[in-house]
């Protein structure tokens, strides 16, 4: 080495090795948390409103085939009955058992109106009164829009 010239013994600067991918930066394991944490109660709500929908969806699907049933000629007092059980049963699926099954007659249709108002005189006909009577006439077709209307929207 020549002793003229100092800097000719120092070294090259050392760059030192990239940072590796793992393991992330604080922040990145923060967001990590809050996506997972987001994905999984979004699932979560998803999950429970289909459910939440399903008893509504085997419901109208029961209506769509009472109304082919009246559309072919169905007798009158059979679709009025099933239309009565029909919504019976959704009833049950969304309130509480206490609260629905012991209702009949007008206490039945008051509460039918008390959640959702308007269900029509036809409707209060066919569920209370064409399923026992069989020369009882009723519209059958306004009847089904108004129970559709109510698994719909009560």
């Amino acid at each position: 080495m020549n002793s003229a010239d100092p800097l000719a013994a120092l070294r090259d600067i050392h760059v030192p090795d990239p940072p590796g991918f793992w393991p992330p930066a604080p922040g990145w394991i923060v967001a990590a948390c809050i996506v997972t944490a987001a994905g999984v109660a979004a699932a979560v709500i998803a999950a429970r409103w289909w459910r939440a929908g399903r008893v509504r969806r085997e419901a109208l699907a029961s209506l769509r085939l009472l109304r082919a049933r009246h559309r072919a000629g169905g007798p009158e007092s059979e679709i009025a009955m099933e239309l009565s059980t029909l919504i019976r049963r959704v009833a049950l699926a969304r309130r509480p058992r206490e609260e629905v099954a012991g209702l009949t007659g007008e206490r039945w249709i008051a509460w039918l109106e008390s959640t959702l108002p308007g269900i029509g005189d036809s409707a209060r006909i066919a569920l209370l009164q064409a399923p026992y009577a069989r020369g009882r006439r009723f519209d059958a077709a306004r009847a089904l829009a108004a129970c559709e209307y109510w698994i719909r929207r009560a």
